[in-house]
């Protein structure tokens, strides 16, 4: 199938491109029929692929493509994602940097003879999540839609809200928190911006993974119990996805934690042996956080003698090729 101004002066059957730049396949079902676009078969009949979308959508076909409208969408491999300025999905590129983008309000976006040109149009067509100022309805409502889209792909409690000027604890200001363990509010500060960590595809989603922790652990009490939310993180399949920055920050924040359980001002009213099974359950915690260490690049020290938990980056060597 042709696309109006793409074939220049050249016959039907020498142009040999289609939908967004896809090469067609005529030999496989016949002239026009089936397209190839990256490592799949598109079928322009049908508006389907001959194979499953590796990352499938809930309310879409696993056999889908480009939501079916291949002519304003695409669907390539990669990992920018990019939304609409009202926060629907768009899809991805074949960049590393995994940021979270918005595509221009009424710049129109023009595909050529290839998905890479395609993509490289939307990129000088887009900005940064992070660019935006949150203290407008319109913005708030479209940050809520793109943090829901990853809630719905991760299975988890949705984001509720968006709250200005959040702090934990009193003092740190918070990416995103709980209240009542019912709801999810997406933190900004008294400018009306969000925390640069979830511009971040894999920031944003182990954060929603660490606050739906809150919701389902009703019994969650002290700062040890907090520590656990952390070891969901790392545990979680997204972990590989965050940025070294944020995996630094999930130790800190850990670490944190565990001082404020040793240092809580209850424990003067402790006996000794409620003291010593607080010092019992941060070796048992830390050596949790260190058991997995050898994956994630960090570990936890426990001074004992001053009731001090600390973090340290450590070498991580990398997998063995075992093919060489």
């Amino acid at each position: 199938m042709l696309l109006n101004n793409r074939h220049g002066s050249v016959d039907s059957d020498a142009y040999r491109y289609g939908f967004n730049g896809m090469e067609r396949d005529d030999e496989v079902k016949g002239e026009g029929n089936s397209y190839t676009t990256f490592f799949r078969k598109f079928d322009s009949r049908l508006g389907r692929t001959f194979s499953l979308d590796p990352v499938m959508r809930s309310e879409m076909s696993m056999y889908g493509m480009m939501s079916n409208n291949p002519i304003v969408k695409i669907d390539p491999l990669g990992d920018d994602d990019y939304f609409s300025i009202r926060g629907a999905y768009l899809g991805s590129d074949d960049k590393k940097s995994k940021l979270i983008k918005i595509v221009c309000e009424g710049e129109e976006i023009s595909f050529y003879n290839s998905i890479i040109l395609g993509v490289e149009s939307i990129s000088n067509n887009s900005n940064l999540l992070t660019d935006y100022n949150f203290n407008t309805f319109e913005n708030q409502n479209m940050l809520l839609t793109i943090a829901n889209y990853y809630s719905g792909k991760l299975n988890v409690h949705e984001v509720n809200s968006v709250k200005e000027n959040i702090k934990l604890n009193g003092k740190r200001k918070s990416i995103m928190t709980t209240r009542n363990k019912k709801e999810i509010f997406i933190s900004l500060d008294n400018k009306g911006n969000i925390s640069p960590a979830i511009g971040h595809i894999g920031n944003m989603k182990s954060t929603i993974v660490h606050e739906d922790g809150h919701i389902r652990d009703k019994d969650e009490r002290t700062d040890l119990d907090h520590t656990e939310r952390y070891l969901e993180q790392i545990d979680h399949e997204t972990f590989d996805e965050i940025s070294q920055d944020y995996k630094e920050t999930l130790f800190s924040h850990s670490t944190d934690y565990l001082n404020k359980y040793l240092r809580n001002n209850e424990l003067n009213s402790f006996d000794n042996q409620s003291f010593s099974s607080r010092i019992d359950n941060v070796k048992n915690r830390v050596n949790d956080f260190n058991l997995r260490s050898v994956f994630t690049g960090f570990q936890l020290n426990f001074d004992e003698e001053n009731l001090r938990v600390s973090y340290e980056q450590i070498y991580v060597a990398p997998p063995i090729d075992i093919g060489k």
